[in-house]
Order: structure tokens, then sequence, then C-alpha cells
């Protein structure tokens, strides 16, 4: 496992929270939304079955700091913010199983397999630095 240094991640928390509306296009987040943070991330893991799958994925954590619980689906991420938002992965909608509870924690996996599921994303992390964006 390679170990990045926290310069570099720290050039990697940049966080944007966008939704969804109905035309899948992004609006500005609304209070209610704003309590949630990329709280840990795993780039290259190279030794830890997160998803008990008997696999090893990247994983992204989130974390909500807010007072209500906020679902995810339909919401778009990213491991290149300089893309436009458009080409950014959109979160599928899955009813109770992208739920951030308030004060709780999300894990999405970064493998490029989204047929697995909805915590699974259309991309993998580089352990060379690159920036997260939700």
């Amino acid at each position: 496992m390679k170990i990045v240094p926290f310069r570099a991640l720290s050039l990697l928390m940049i966080i944007f929270a966008l939704t969804a509306c109905e035309s899948d296009e992004p609006v500005d987040p609304t209070p209610e939304t704003t309590g949630l943070v990329i709280n840990e991330f795993m780039a290259e893991n190279h030794n830890l079955d997160v998803d008990g799958t008997g696999t090893t994925p990247d994983w992204i954590e989130i974390f909500n700091s807010g007072a209500d619980d906020v679902d995810i689906g339909g919401w778009f991420i990213t491991d290149d913010i300089a893309q436009d938002v458009s080409s950014w992965y959109h979160i599928p909608q899955s009813p109770a199983e992208l739920l951030v509870p308030a004060g709780g924690r999300l894990v999405l996996y970064a493998n490029n397999h989204p047929e697995m599921g909805p915590h699974y994303l259309d991309f993998k992390l580089s352990d060379t630095g690159e920036s997260i964006g939700l």
C-alpha cells in the first residue's frame, strides 16, 4: 500500500456539495445538505476488504455533521473537479441505501464497477493526487 503524504491529501479534500433536480442538473446546496463532508478516503487500497466482497476497493467516507439525514441518491461525485459537472458520476437513486444519517457516515467504493450496486462508483482513486468532489 502506498502512503500519500499529508500535503497531497490536503489538496485532495476540495469539496463541492451539489444536488440533483428533476432535470439531473446540479443546483446549489441547501442548508440541510451543507453538513456533508468527505471525511476520509483510501486511494490505491491493496490490503483492506472494506466491502466484504473479497476485493480491496478504494473508498470514500462521507460524514454528515448536520441534524438531518441526507439522501445522496441523485447527487454527482468525481475524482476530477476540473471536469464539467455534466461529466461527473451521477449517483443512482436508491431509496434508503444512500442515506447519510445525521451524525453518521456512508462509505462509497471507488472501484470502477458501478454495476455492483449503488455504493460503487465508476472511477478509482489515484495515489498520485487528485481532487474529490461531491
